[in-house]
């Protein structure tokens, strides 16, 4: 029986895996009758494993279907660079999309280094998107507002989990108790500029959070859960006191909900489209 069970789920993995491939190539040499014209400038993180590389093409083969006047660019290290540049696209892509190596990235964790190109696109309105997203359709113009900050969802207010209302009792925390969890799989700072300061600040509370998660969270589980969106929370928190006003660019979001835009959360649960 075991040995069945494992057979039929290589079977629908490899079926799925096929079924990409097909929509994959499909996007690649079809055209998007409700394409968006608009000019975009898309950043994308894909480093310290390659398992992130063929994700990574599904969601930049995807958004350039439906935005095919904007330009990608991949900030890969050396143990992704190379699978990237291996990529065979068509000629229409040959402006599209660029690479920017990473140096140095060894002693790093991804988490570091998504804050770093989040603090690169300040007082600019280019976009930061995870790589495990996919375009199911276009971005809108009523979408964005130059007005706002962007992130991709409010998960929920802080103070509604138990782990993070208990966080927000310490004293180095109290300033935030009014915080949301901000998705931050999107960016859009919309031209605001983060001052030094407030980069100092997101930094510092990245530090506090990965302390408070190794010492007090005694749920191992629950503690790794916290380190891994440790980025995260400290610009949720950050955030909160931004002169710039903060909003979703969904409402709600779900596992591969199948809306414009959806996140089939691979580094969370390791699943693919």
């Amino acid at each position: 029986m075991d040995l069945l069970r494992r057979i039929k789920k290589i079977a629908r993995l490899s079926f799925s895996l096929l079924k990409s491939k097909v929509a994959l190539l499909w996007l690649e040499y079809s055209s998007c009758s409700n394409a968006n014209q608009d000019l975009f400038r898309i950043h994308l993180l894909v480093v310290k494993q390659e398992k992130y590389v063929p994700i990574s093409r599904i969601c930049v083969i995807s958004f350039l279907y439906f935005h095919p006047n904007s330009v990608v660019f991949l900030h890969a290290d050396r143990n992704t660079l190379p699978s990237l540049q291996e990529w065979k696209l068509r000629k229409k892509y040959a402006n599209s999309i660029k690479f920017v190596e990473l140096m140095d990235t060894e002693n790093k964790t991804w988490q570091d280094l998504k804050l770093q190109l989040i603090y690169q696109l300040s007082g600019t309105s280019d976009i930061f998107i995870d790589a495990d997203l996919k375009w199911n359709g276009p971005l809108e113009e009523s979408m964005l507002d130059d007005r706002y900050v962007y992130f991709f969802v409010e998960e929920y207010k802080l103070t509604e989990n138990p782990t993070f209302m208990e966080m927000l009792s310490q004293q180095q925390f109290s300033d935030y108790r009014d915080s949301s969890m901000w998705n931050t799989s999107f960016v859009c700072l919309s031209g605001f500029t983060i001052t030094t300061e407030q980069v100092e600040e997101v930094n510092l509370l990245q530090e506090q959070i990965l302390s408070y998660a190794r010492k007090f969270i005694m749920n191992k589980s629950e503690a790794n859960s916290v380190i891994r969106i440790s980025e995260q929370l400290a610009i949720s928190l950050a955030a909160s006191k931004w002169e710039k006003k903060i909003k979703a660019l969904k409402a709600t979001d779900g596992y591969k909900d199948g809306s414009f835009l959806e996140s089939s959360y691979f580094g969370a649960t390791g699943t693919h489209f």
